[in-house]
């Protein structure tokens, strides 16, 4: 369930000319280089500080000061590596039973938006736990899927 304090979370675009192999390289590379000072949250027991899947990164915190510290170290060794953060891509999220919460995160002057939801690999996660729209979707593929399987 939940914990009683909100989680704060950052869905990062990465600008980048073209997709090398490099990229991967120099992505691991730069995470590995800010996590090490960074507490991330703990989840079932084991610290978690970012969750990543190709070019899609979420960073992961437990007050709003920390996901900050986090995002700017990130972004300040990306540069040394000429890897820069799309913000108008790039979302923050705060999970917690409270409405109000949010959280002011800025990159190069412009804020990245906060939402109450956001598609990451291919599932709804929400701000407020809330499983009811990932549920319907799933149900409308399963119903669509099922029409055609009828005309077979």
């Amino acid at each position: 369930m939940y914990n009683a304090h909100p989680y704060f979370y950052i869905n990062i675009w990465v600008k980048k000319v073209r997709y090398s192999r490099c990229f991967t390289v120099y992505a691991e590379r730069i995470m590995r280089t800010v996590e090490e000072s960074y507490e991330g949250v703990v989840i079932g027991g084991r610290r978690i500080t970012n969750l990543r899947y190709a070019d899609d990164t979420t960073l992961l915190a437990s007050t709003q000061e920390r996901i900050r510290k986090f995002f700017e170290g990130l972004v300040q060794e990306g540069a040394c590596y000429n890897m820069y953060i799309n913000a108008q891509k790039s979302k923050t999220m705060v999970v917690s039973r409270q409405d109000n919460i949010s959280v002011q995160v800025d990159n190069e002057g412009e804020s990245l938006e906060q939402v109450h939801d956001f598609k990451f690999l291919g599932s709804y996660k929400s701000a407020d736990g809330d499983c009811t729209k990932e549920i319907k979707r799933r149900i409308a593929l399963a119903r669509q899927k099922a029409v055609v399987l009828a005309s077979i």
